[in-house]
């Protein structure tokens, strides 16, 4: 059996999220900065992360 992530390694993939989410409490508000976000990165591929905030951004 192979671990997880030698797996990965095989494959090339760096960085793997699943409905990864980032939520913010601002007074009684929830502000859901990401949500959901599934991502497969893989070595030498340019990835470009935009938003229409910066916080979006800064906490990727």
């Amino acid at each position: 059996m192979v671990a997880k992530g030698e797996e990965l390694r095989r494959q090339g993939i760096v960085i793997r999220t699943f409905d990864l989410k980032k939520t913010y409490i601002m007074g009684d508000q929830e502000i859901n900065a990401v949500n959901g976000v599934d991502i497969e990165i893989k070595r030498g591929e340019y990835v470009a992360i935009m938003g229409a905030s910066d916080v979006t951004r800064v906490i990727l």
